[in-house]
C-alpha cells in the first residue's frame, strides 16, 4: 500500500465524476490537485485530471455523453473542461493531448454542439464536423487523420478541412495540405501504439515481468466491501480489494489483498451560517463548539479464510471537536498503541480550487499542510477534500505515515510506507459561542469568543470590530494609494489564545504588538508579530508577503498556502493565514487577525489592531 495520494482522489471521485477509464493496460496515472496517482479500471475522473501512460500502458476513457478517447503508451491527456448537459447547447468538451498517440470518437456533445468540441495538440486545435479521428503527438511532428465524418484543424492561424479518409502532417508548427492516407498508414499508427511488454520481457528481471503483468490484470478484479455506515445512513465506509483469480495469478500475486478505503456521503454546507467569514470578526453571532464521536478503521489483512477484511489495528474511537467561530478543529484517537492527537486553525479561499484548511463552510481538515500531530514517530494526513459533513455526520479519509514524511521528495513519498483508513463520526453536542468584550477606544472593540463546557467558562481567538462612525477603507481609495505610490507603516495590539492540543494546554490569553509596512504600489507588507503568555513559547515571527491587497474589494490577505505569497523569519510557523481591513480616510487603521500553527502544537488564533505612524 504505497501511495496516499490514490485515497484523495478515491475520495473525491463521487462528487464532480465527468466520466471514468472504461478499460487500461499497464500503470495509468492521473494527476488531481498537483498529486499524480496511479489508478485502475472504473476510476472516475474529472475536469481538470491529466491522465498519462508510460512506454507499456494504455488507457480507454469513456466520458457522460459516450465519448470515447483512447490514449495509447507514452501518452499525457489533459481534460481541460467538460461539462455535459443532456440536450442543452451548454455543453463542452475540450482536451488536450500534449506527447503520444490518441483517437477520438465524439459522442452526444460533438451532436448537441460541434463548435464546443475542441482537441487541442502542441501547434493544432481540431475541430469537428463527424465523429472519429486519430493521431500522434511528438516533439518532432504531428499526424492527425479522420476517419469518419469531418474535421478541422487550425494552426498557426489557418483553418484546413480534413475529411474522412485524409490525413494531415504537421512540423515545425507548419501543416501539410491533407491527402489521402493508405490503410497501412493508420495501421502503423496504432502498431506504434502496441504493447511493448514482450518485446521488453527478455531484459526485465522475474519480479519486474510479475509486476508489470500483475498490474495488467490487477484491474479487471478490483472490488469493494462495506465496512459501516453513518447512524443517518448518509455515509458508507468502503474496503477496496483486489480479487484474483488462482488460475490467472503470477508471481506477484499469492492472494486476494486489501488496498485501500473509500468514504462515499452526501456533502453538505450546513456550516455556513455557523461560520463567519472571518474568524476575527466581532460583528458576527451564532457560531458553535461542535462534538463528534465515531471509529476509525485502517485496512490491513484478510482473515485466513478470506471472508473478512482485518483492520491494522482494529476500531478505534476517534474524537473530534469543531470550533466554527474561529475555524478551529481538534482530535485524536489511537493507533497501534500511539496516541495520535491533531489540531488545525484558519482557512484559505483559493481563487480556483475554493475553501482550504482547518474549517470551511463545507469540508474540514481539507489540507495536510495545516495538520499539527503527535504524539512519537508517526504523523497524521488528511488529505485535500478529504473532510466534509453530512446531515449530522462527518467523515474522512486519513492515513499514517513515516514521520519524515513531509520532508521527502515526491518520489520518497511514493515509496514510503502509508496505512490507509478513515473514519466517520456522528454530532453528540454542540454549545454555543458567543462574542467576550475585552476593551475599546475611538476606533475599535475588541475581545474573545467564549463558551461555556462541563460548567467551564473558556476563551479562543480574538475579534474586533469598528465602532460606530469608522468606516472601511474603499477599494476607490486603496486603489488611489496604489497610484500615488504611497507606503505607509503600521503598528498596534496583538490579542487572542494560544493552546496545544498535543501537551493538554488549554487556550491561554496571549498579547503582544506588531509592525507591518505596506507598499501599496507594489502590493507587499513587511514587518513582525510578537506574542507572549504564560504557558507557551514566546513569538517573534518576521513576515514578508505579496499580493496582499485585493484593490478590486479593499480587503488584505497573506498565507503559507500560496507558494511565494508569504515569506517568513524568526520563529517560524509550520502554517499562518491572515486577512484584514483598513479603515478610514486614507487606510489611517487596520484591523484583522491570523491564525498560526508551530512544529510544537501550539496554535495561535488571534486578532490586530492598529494605527498608521
Amino acid at each position: 500500500m504505497r501511495l496516499f495520494s490514490l485515497t484523495i482522489l478515491l475520495t473525491v471521485m463521487t462528487y464532480a465524476s465527468i466520466g471514468k477509464i472504461s478499460a487500461m493496460r499497464g500503470d495509468v496515472f492521473v494527476e488531481r490537485e498537483g498529486v499524480q496517482s496511479k489508478v485502475f479500471k472504473g476510476f472516475k475522473l474529472e475536469s481538470s485530471d491529466i491522465i498519462t501512460t508510460d512506454k507499456r500502458s494504455k488507457a480507454q476513457l469513456l466520458f457522460e455523453d459516450k465519448t470515447v478517447i483512447r490514449v495509447g503508451r507514452g501518452s499525457k491527456f489533459i481534460i481541460e473542461d467538460y461539462l455535459y448537459k443532456k440536450d442543452s447547447s451548454d455543453s463542452r468538451a475540450k482536451f488536450k493531448v500534449a506527447n503520444g498517440f490518441f483517437s477520438a470518437v465524439t459522442g452526444q456533445v460533438g451532436k448537441l454542439s460541434r463548435d464546443n468540441f475542441k482537441l487541442k495538440t502542441k501547434t493544432a486545435t481540431i475541430g469537428i464536423r463527424g465523429t472519429q479521428f486519430q493521431g500522434t503527438v511528438s516533439d518532432e511532428a504531428e499526424e492527425i487523420a479522420c476517419l469518419h465524418g469531418e474535421i478541422f484543424i487550425e494552426t498557426a492561424g489557418n483553418m484546413v478541412d480534413v475529411v474522412a479518409g485524409q490525413i494531415l502532417s504537421i512540423k515545425d508548427g507548419v501543416s501539410s495540405a491533407p491527402r489521402a492516407y493508405k490503410a497501412n498508414e493508420i495501421q502503423e499508427m496504432e502498431e506504434q501504439d502496441k504493447e511493448s511488454l514482450d518485446s521488453d520481457s527478455d531484459n526485465m528481471s522475474a519480479e519486474e515481468l510479475a509486476s508489470a503483468r500483475y498490474d495488467q490484470l490487477a484491474s479487471q478484479y478490483l472490488e469493494k466491501t462495506e465496512l459501516r455506515k453513518s447512524a443517518d445512513g448518509t455515509v458508507t465506509m468502503y474496503a477496496w480489494t483486489w480479487d484474483t483469480p488462482v488460475d490467472k495469478s503470477y508471481l506477484a500475486i499469492e492472494e486476494a489483498r486489501p488496498f485501500d478505503v473509500a468514504i462515499v456521503g452526501n456533502k453538505e454546507s450546513q456550516m455556513a451560517e455557523k461560520m463567519p467569514t472571518y474568524s476575527w470578526d466581532g460583528s458576527f453571532a451564532g457560531g458553535s463548539i461542535i462534538k463528534y464521536q465515531g471509529t476509525a478503521t485502517f485496512v490491513g489483512e484478510l482473515s485466513a479464510d478470506g471472508s473478512k477484511i482485518l483492520s491494522s489495528n482494529g476500531d478505534q474511537t476517534i474524537d473530534i471537536t469543531i470550533d466554527t467561530a474561529n475555524s478551529y478543529v481538534s482530535g485524536g484517537f489511537i493507533f497501534q498503541d500511539e496516541s495520535l492527537k491533531f489540531s488545525s486553525a484558519g482557512t484559505y479561499n483559493h481563487a480556483t480550487y475554493g475553501e482550504f484548511g482547518a474549517l470551511t463552510s463545507d469540508g474540514f481538515l481539507q489540507s495536510s499542510k495545516t495538520t499539527v500531530t503527535g504524539e512519537g514517530n508517526s504523523r497524521l494526513i488528511f488529505p485535500a477534500f478529504g473532510g466534509y459533513f453530512s446531515g449530522d455526520s462527518i467523515y474522512a479519509k486519513v492515513g499514517i505515515a513515516q514521520p519524515d514524511h513531509f520532508d521527502m521528495t515526491l518520489e520518497e513519498q511514493m515509496d514510503s510506507q502509508i496505512y490507509s483508513g478513515g473514519f466517520i463520526a456522528e454530532k453528540v453536542e454542540e454549545i454555543p459561542v458567543t462574542a467576550q468584550q475585552k476593551g475599546s477606544d475611538n476606533i475599535f472593540e475588541w475581545g474573545y469568543w467564549a463558551y461555556e463546557d462541563n460548567e467551564e467558562d473558556f476563551i479562543r481567538g480574538g475579534w474586533i470590530r469598528p465602532v460606530d462612525g469608522i468606516e472601511v477603507t474603499t477599494a476607490e481609495e486603496l486603489k488611489a494609494l496604489k497610484d500615488a505610490e504611497v507606503t505607509a507603516s503600521y503598528s498596534g495590539d496583538i490579542f487572542g489564545t494560544v493552546e496545544n492540543h498535543i501537551t493538554g494546554l488549554k487556550a491561554e490569553e496571549l498579547s503582544g504588538g506588531f509592525e507591518a509596512t505596506f507598499d501599496f504600489n507594489q502590493n507587499s507588507v513587511s514587518g513582525n508579530f510578537n506574542i507572549d503568555s504564560d504557558n507557551s513559547a514566546k513569538r517573534d515571527v518576521i513576515f514578508q508577503a505579496s499580493n496582499v491587497v485585493d484593490f478590486e474589494t479593499g480587503a488584505m490577505e497573506f498565507n503559507t498556502y500560496s507558494q511565494g505569497n508569504l515569506l517568513l523569519g524568526g520563529d517560524t510557523p509550520d502554517y499562518m493565514y491572515g486577512s484584514g481591513k483598513f479603515y478610514g480616510d486614507e487606510a489611517q487603521n487596520i484591523g484583522g487577525g491570523f491564525t498560526a500553527g508551530f512544529s510544537d502544537g501550539d496554535t495561535a488564533i488571534a486578532g490586530f489592531k492598529g494605527s498608521k505612524q
